[in-house]
């Protein structure tokens, strides 16, 4: 899949879902626990409304960026860095992003379709990347 085409898919997918966007971010989030229990430590002291709007905030940074290389790279590189420093590891990137994408085929219904989940997939391999090059551990 092309950047330009996943980018254009992205927004689209991201914002119906978001139509719902306390419960989608409440989505995320539980099933993510519930395929990495042991990430739920990295939570104790959260401010959840807080929280559910960052992690939206950090999605539509990933999906409005994405046709741009350069600022999607240096966006994303800044969250994993971020990210190294509050304990992330590598074995929580897969449940998570498996978890964003359940979350919306949940939300979207009838709209996710192969060509959404393969948008989200690309998306999430860029981010992959750029996690293990800021230095998550594995």
């Amino acid at each position: 899949m092309e950047r330009e085409e996943a980018a254009a898919i992205l927004s689209e997918s991201f914002a119906r879902a978001c139509q719902q966007e306390e419960e989608f971010a409440r989505s995320v989030y539980d099933l993510f626990f519930q395929a990495a229990p042991a990430a739920k430590s990295l939570f104790s002291r959260t401010d959840w409304p807080r929280q559910q709007k960052m992690v939206i905030g950090a999605l539509l940074l990933m999906v409005k960026n994405l046709n741009n290389p350069t600022l999607f790279r240096a966006t994303m590189r800044a969250l994993a860095e971020r990210h190294v420093r509050y304990g992330v590891k590598a074995e929580y990137f897969t449940p998570f992003s498996q978890a964003v994408r359940q979350s919306l085929e949940k939300y979207l219904g009838a709209a996710w379709q192969p060509q959404v989940a393969e948008a989200w997939d690309f998306a999430f391999d860029q981010i992959r990347q750029l996690m293990l090059e800021a230095g998550v551990p594995a």
